[in-house]
């Protein structure tokens, strides 16, 4: 239930495993979580050499605006939160 089949491989969704941060053209600050560099390359096509490189500290230039940190959080009580809001 918690999966999906891509392939040979399956994606787990249970954990978010980064945390990206960036600004809009407005300027509002928008915070997303992932949960897996396949799934930032589909939402937001940074390269996976990029997204490594971007968690070990190093600059990417291309995607300087982007802020990748990351995190274990349970998805589960994200979504639940994201109900509630």
């Amino acid at each position: 239930m918690g999966y999906i089949n891509q392939g040979k491989k399956t994606e787990q969704r249970k954990t978010f495993n980064l945390r990206i941060s960036w600004e809009d053209d407005e300027g509002n600050k928008i915070v997303k979580r992932f949960f897996t560099k396949n799934h930032v390359i589909r939402e937001l096509g940074i390269s996976y050499i990029s997204i490594t490189r971007m968690l070990r500290g190093e600059l990417v230039h291309k995607y300087k605006q982007y802020s990748i940190e990351a995190i274990k959080e349970k998805a589960q009580l994200g979504i639940v939160e994201q109900l509630y809001e």
